[in-house]
């Protein structure tokens, strides 16, 4: 066959794009992978970096920069130092300038800002030096598929950024239904595992004076209105149909064998809409949930006034004291037709390293960051510096909730509330559930732990994996840029719409009967065939895969 003049060029191109990696290492550039220092020589990279300003110290002042130069033998040029909020407001000028550094680091950049920086060039393609000179990142993608999946460009198939994941077992179900022992065994009462049991008790915390004070003060039913989504009506709404109202894919769409299909104008959610409407007339919970003003646990657990709450963690609980730890989850309920679901959150890897067209040596950076996503760099970057604010476990063997015990925490109240020995949400990382529950804690410790109290009473309520395959959830799904920005565009108004029509229903203000055909035909105005399309062309590429 006889290539064209094009074809060879194209060919020449892709073969001197195969050969840079190795030649890189072949000059001596970098050490053997996984060893540290990352280079043979010093080498300096010009950095923007972001930090977390009402926890971290900026990264100039950070101890765990100093550190971490010395370990790896990089000088970090740190030329922005960046909070998130300066992130926001200045990165766009800083990129239009065109002096910008070769490596951006830390959470502030969305997957679709990284895919459009990509698609303009100003961002390089990686997956070639992870491929070469990443032994642990690598490793942890191979694992974990999902990682890879949840950085990769679905339109060129390009990895343009490196991950941080965390796998937090206890937020995969975020919206749950906590309900106070102590009333239950007063009352002689279980925990209830259908719509109409639950009905019941919050019936029973109303009217029998479970509190015990001779006064009509219990409050059945309250919300963590604080919650920065909002999804606590997933737990009462997921009995009728399965219900995702957030999250990074796919909001209020369900994966059904393979097809999207749009959930807020079907039967099932006007079913829903109808029971959590009788629990409001039967005044088992306080209008003022719609407005995030009072309702929630916070100042009523401890004076015994509070028999459930909907939220997705003990934190939601402020107030420290004995009540707190007696609240137990409900695993999902089952609706009066046999519905049962859960809402599966998909770990969603963030974008925390990007590198620029500036940077001539990838490598390095690539190399560089693979530390962090060894058990001890993950640790050491997230919490701090080793024997600062952790050291290695004081005995061996399983923790909490079976994984061995490689650390416990130190007491770093000292330092204060601004911490300048870790990186935190800023660094590349990989917060599996073998770190995150690596811990060791005392029986003291253990009580003053929500996490650990939580992965312990969501393994109860849920099992060991979440209790149930996620194949009604949407996987974490990228969208190319086009189609992002239509999608969050047709998505306000529709969100706006459903949120507004849910409260008038509920409280009264309109009727699931004789207002439902009017608020679906609004829907369909505008646009939930087009928005659900975006979502079927984007799962039609993962399950290509």
């Amino acid at each position: 066959m006889r290539l064209t003049r094009f074809t060879r060029a194209m060919l020449a191109v892709a073969l001197c794009a195969a050969l840079a990696p190795a030649a890189a290492l072949a000059d001596g550039l970098v050490t053997e992978n996984g060893a540290l220092p990352v280079v043979s020589e010093p080498y300096t990279i010009t950095m923007l970096g972001t930090y977390h300003g009402a926890s971290t110290a900026p990264l100039k002042q950070n101890r765990f920069t100093t550190m971490y130069e010395e370990l790896t033998g990089v000088t970090l040029d740190i030329q922005y130092d960046l909070s998130t909020d300066e992130f926001s407001e200045k990165f766009n000028a800083i990129l239009a300038s065109g002096d910008y550094p070769e490596m951006f680091v830390g959470d502030t950049l969305s997957k679709s800002q990284m895919i459009e920086l990509g698609h303009q060039g100003i961002v390089q393609p990686l997956e070639e030096y992870i491929d070469q000179y990443s032994i642990h990142l690598k490793g942890a993608m191979e694992e974990n598929p999902w990682m890879r999946e949840g950085i990769t460009d679905p339109d060129t198939g390009h990895i343009y950024g490196l991950p941080a994941s965390e796998v937090d077992y206890e937020h995969q179900v975020w919206s749950k239904i906590f309900v106070y022992q102590p009333w239950l065994d007063k009352l002689g009462l279980e925990v209830p595992e259908t719509t109409e049991e639950l009905k019941r008790l919050l019936i029973a915390f109303r009217d029998q004076d479970p509190n015990g004070n001779g006064e009509a003060d219990e409050m059945p039913l309250a919300f963590d209105t604080t919650s920065w989504d909002r999804t606590y009506w997933q737990s009462l709404i997921n009995p009728f149909i399965y219900w995702n109202d957030s999250g990074a894919s796919g909001v209020y769409l369900q994966n059904v064998d393979g097809t999207a299909v749009f959930n807020a104008n079907k039967e099932g959610y006007r079913d829903a809409i109808r029971w959590i409407a009788e629990l409001y007339s039967e005044k088992l919970f306080p209008s003022d949930v719609f407005t995030g003003i009072t309702a929630t646990g916070f100042t009523i657990v401890e004076p015994n006034q509070l028999g459930a709450s909907i939220g997705h963690f003990m934190g939601m609980f402020t107030t420290e004291g004995p009540r707190r730890n007696e609240f137990v989850i409900v695993p999902p309920l089952t609706g009066p037709d046999g519905e049962r679901n859960a809402n599966y959150r998909f770990v969603n890897p963030s974008i925390n390293l990007v590198i620029t067209d500036k940077m001539k040596d990838p490598e390095v950076a690539v190399r560089w960051a693979d530390w962090f996503y060894t058990t001890e760099g993950t640790i050491t970057a997230f919490y701090g510096l080793k024997d600062v604010a952790w050291r290695d476990s004081p005995v061996e063997g399983l923790g909490f909730s079976g994984y061995p015990m490689i650390y416990e925490q130190l007491d770093i109240a000292e330092f204060g509330d601004l911490n300048d020995f870790a990186w935190q949400w800023t660094a590349p990382q990989f917060r599996s559930r073998a770190v995150r529950e690596g811990m060791y804690l005392s029986d003291e410790q253990f009580l003053k732990n929500y996490d650990a109290q939580m992965i312990i009473m969501m393994e109860k309520a849920y099992g060991q994996t979440g209790g149930f395959e996620p194949e009604k959830s949407f996987p974490n799904i990228i969208l190319g840029e086009e189609d992002d920005r239509r999608a969050s565009e047709l998505l306000t108004p529709i969100q706006d719409l459903i949120k507004s029509t849910f409260a008038d229903m509920v409280l009264g203000r309109q009727s699931p009967d004789t207002d439902w055909d009017r608020y679906v035909a609004r829907l369909d105005a505008m646009g939930i065939d087009e928005y659900t399309a975006i979502y079927q062309r984007a799962l039609d590429k993962v399950l290509r895969k």
